[in-house]
């Protein structure tokens, strides 16, 4: 009788504990799925792009009966982030030759430049996450200075050598394409600038005059 009675007590309280904690679990879990989920850290690009790659615009084979030339033109740069919109780069290039067959005659103008500008990014466009394949792409314009310095043989015989150095500053429209699988970057521009043409050759003085120049450059880079 006493064993009876000790199981149903302990069968109320058990039976109110769990009425008392239904609600307060009820609750509990209301609470959490009205709280709102915590956002993961946005993922921050880095300020500071370094470049290493191809301008492909410069690029040139010649074959003929006084030989083979290759013009590998080498490009270097750096682009760092003010804000989302605005960055400043440089950039270092340079038109390296190798030359096989037969040799005499002119050789083709080896170029060497180096660049400073600030560009603004006006449109960004993200592929969406089903079609990450797609590249990102970015819309710019850009305010850049550079200096050219240009070499080759030339003069009578073809045996002298012609130097030009040509500052000049540019407004360029241009677009940028990069992959988030891949570590490459695209780069077209197109724009007009005012430039100062100065050579030295055997056979001339120093000639210097002011040109209106347009360009139209595509390089392809390896970035970090």
């Amino acid at each position: 009788m006493f064993l009876q009675s000790s199981t149903r007590g302990l069968g109320i309280v058990a039976l109110s504990a769990v009425l008392l904690a239904g609600p307060a679990a009820k609750a509990q879990m209301h609470s959490l799925a009205a709280a709102p989920m915590a956002k993961a850290p946005a993922r921050r690009e880095h300020r500071l792009w370094l470049k290493a790659g191809l301008r492909l615009s410069h690029f040139a084979y010649a074959f003929g009966p006084r030989g083979r030339v290759l013009v590998l033109p080498i490009s270097v740069g750096a682009e760092y982030r003010l804000t989302s919109q605005f960055s400043l780069y440089g950039q270092a290039e340079a038109d390296v030759m190798g030359r096989g067959g037969r040799r005499g005659g002119a050789a083709p103008a080896q170029g060497n430049d180096a660049a400073l500008g600030l560009r603004y990014y006006y449109r960004h466009l993200r592929p969406l996450d089903s079609l990450r394949v797609r590249p990102f792409a970015r819309d710019y314009l850009a305010l850049e200075g550079n200096a050219d310095f240009a070499g080759g043989t030339g003069g009578r015989r073809g045996r002298g050598i012609t130097l030009s150095f040509t500052p000049a500053l540019y407004g360029f429209w241009g677009t940028q394409h990069r992959w988030a699988t891949l570590p490459l970057l695209f780069d077209f521009n197109a724009g007009l600038g005012v430039q100062v043409l100065s050579r030295y050759g055997p056979d001339r003085a120093a000639i210097s005059r002011l040109d209106v120049a347009a360009q139209v450059n595509m390089r392809l880079y390896f970035r970090r």
